[in-house]
């Protein structure tokens, strides 16, 4: 059985492949620091349900993304 971490992995490939190399560039999926193994396999699933669909997820704009602080 593959973990939520391999799961995401290839759907994150997969989505890439689909959208392009920079279609995630300014998403935001999921909280990078304490993120548990079933919140990667929702984030994967996530990734899935767009390619399924065919139907990117949006982007963040370029001029909010620049003024957000992480």
């Amino acid at each position: 059985m593959e973990t939520g971490k391999e799961n995401y992995i290839k759907a994150e490939m997969a989505y890439l492949k689909k959208f392009g190399n920079d279609s995630l560039d300014r998403v935001l999926l999921c909280d990078p620091v304490n993120i548990t193994d079933e919140e990667l396999q929702e984030t994967a699933d996530i990734l899935e349900k767009a390619i399924r669909e065919e139907q990117p997820l949006e982007q963040i704009e370029p001029e909010i993304w620049s003024q957000m602080v992480f």
